[in-house]
Order: structure tokens, then sequence, then C-alpha cells
């Protein structure tokens, strides 16, 4: 008894692992968004102070980045594309396509003018 206890289960411990592997590998962000998180909030808080870029995927399948500083009152939101879909030919990992008057400000100001924004398409989120 105590024997096919613990094969059962090693095997739910296994096959949760392979679900949860599976489910990792297929329902992961791709890398530009990652860098797009770091890059940005590490331009950004150089002009803002403390802050965080966070971002989720649409129902469309793509994505939006917010980014938080001065606690909440300044947001950021931008959609962010791998650089392949960029309107001209950039040098970084990842282009964001300014969504608010702040995402738009902010790719004019402090050291946000390093980053890969497009603000001719701004629109409210």
């Amino acid at each position: 008894m105590r024997k096919s206890s613990f094969i059962l289960g090693a095997a739910i411990t296994l096959a949760a692992l392979a679900a949860y592997t599976s489910y990792s590998i297929g329902g992961s962000r791709p890398e530009y968004v990652g860098l797009a998180e770091k890059g940005a909030n590490n331009i950004l808080q150089a002009t803002y102070g403390p802050g965080k870029c966070l971002s989720n995927q649409e129902v469309d399948g793509g994505w939006v980045m917010n980014c938080s500083y001065n606690h909440g009152a300044n947001v950021a939101t931008y959609s962010v594309l791998p650089p392949e879909n960029a309107p001209y030919a950039i040098y970084g990992n990842f282009y964001l396509e300014a969504r608010n008057q702040f995402a738009i400000d902010s790719a004019h100001k402090g050291l946000g003018r390093f980053l890969e924004v497009g603000t001719a398409g701004g629109h409210a989120a």
C-alpha cells in the first residue's frame, strides 16, 4: 500500500511538472516585452524617480505596458512591439508606441529621448 501511494504521488508530481513546463514554455511572454519593461523603467526612473513598468497581454495578442511613477500619479502607457514591427529601423530590442499624453511627454523629456517611442499615434488608453 505504501509503495503504490509513493508511485501514485510521484506520477502526479511528474504530471504536474510536465503541465507547468508546457504552460511556461507555451504561455510565456516574448523576450522583447521583458526587455522593454527593464529598459524603459531604467530610463524613466532617471527622470521621474522610483517606479515600475508592468506589461500585460491584450485580447488581440498585443502587449501593453504601464510605467508608474510618483506613487501612481504619473503613468505612461505604451504598446510594446518587437523591433521588426517598428515603423522605421531601430537599434534597440523593442519599440514602444505612446498610448497616453504622459507617455508622449516622457518621450521628449530627460533620458526618455533615448527610448524608441512613437508618439504620432498616441491616444488615451
